[in-house]
């Protein structure tokens, strides 16, 4: 059976963006279109609400009648937003995939609307459903792991039953992560085979735990290098285009206008973010396909991995 390269499947996303930079730079203008659709569309209908709502969150003692009446009215554009945001993420999974199963097919640098956006979609529903279950689950075996502390607690004392505890949750943890990595190719597989396929990640990851989870330990950590770099990069431009108090809203934007929403140092922040943002994004997402194509042999290498030789 195949195998696959840890580190070369860690580093795709970063080498694919030094192979394609006009299609980062593609996705970073998709990117910006869409920050700035969001943002005029939020803070036009609840940008003064959700400013309340922040300002309620930092108080010692908040009305809680206040709370509610504030979450009703920003409730519906959220029930609005969410499933937008699920369909963001279809495009966003398929491209990755398609970038890297299907490097020949780079029209409109990757993005399409298609029934492979459609399958990554019903994918996500069908990843929600499960982690509604793994909550239920984590949620009873808190629950049995309380009473198994107490129970400990009785017999080997406080600091038994504490130890108890912790060594349960730690465990109902591994479990979780056990069983995410072990699916995590199915968003590759469901793009290759042109169908929904959830477990089939299952066998093609079995005796690999420990790789697996190396790479991706490995891409996180290249990425979130990425986003402190740009971190680092907006807080210098917000604080010499807007001062101290502008660095906040890299966090925190200003949004009781439009206008005071895209100040310029709000501006910058936005650019800098889509920029770095479908960087991180390749680095993140971009191993699982990589790792699926090894492992699967299902379409020849999109990249050269000489670049890191």
């Amino acid at each position: 059976m195949s195998d696959f390269s840890a580190t070369e499947a860690a580093f795709t996303g970063f080498r694919f963006a030094r192979q394609h930079p006009r299609t980062l730079a593609v996705w970073a203008g998709v990117q910006i279109v869409i920050s700035i659709a969001f943002g005029v569309i939020m803070v036009a209908t609840m940008g003064p609400a959700l400013m309340q709502l922040q300002s309620l969150s930092g108080q010692a003692s908040r009305d809680p009648a206040q709370t509610m009446a504030m979450l009703r009215q920003i409730g519906p554009l959220y029930a609005i937003f969410t499933p937008l945001t699920f369909v963001f993420y279809a495009f966003v999974y398929a491209t990755m995939n398609r970038a890297v199963l299907r490097p020949g097919d780079d029209r409109f640098a990757y993005l399409r609307l298609s029934m492979d956006e459609v399958r990554q979609f019903l994918l996500i529903l069908a990843w929600i459903v499960a982690w509604i279950v793994i909550y239920i689950g984590v949620l009873l075996a808190t629950i049995v792991g309380i009473l198994v502390g107490a129970a400990m607690n009785s017999l080997l004392g406080p600091v038994g039953g504490v130890i108890v505890t912790i060594l349960a949750g730690l465990l109902v943890l591994a479990g979780v992560v056990y069983v995410v990595m072990r699916l995590s190719l199915a968003s590759a597989q469901t793009f290759d085979c042109g169908r929904i396929d959830f477990f089939g990640s299952w066998k093609l990851t079995k005796g690999r735990f420990w790789k697996v989870f190396g790479t991706y330990l490995l891409a996180f950590a290249v990425a979130l290098l990425i986003f402190l770099v740009a971190l680092i990069v907006n807080a210098c431009v917000a604080g010499v285009l807007g001062g101290m108090g502008a660095i906040a809203s890299i966090f925190r934007p200003n949004m009781v206008s439009v206008a005071a929403y895209f100040a310029p140092a709000q501006v910058a922040v936005l650019l800098i973010w889509a920029i770095a943002m479908p960087l991180i994004g390749a680095v993140m997402l971009m191993p699982g396909p990589e790792i699926y194509r090894q492992l699967s042999g299902a379409a020849d290498p999109a990249l050269d991995p000489s670049t890191f030789d």
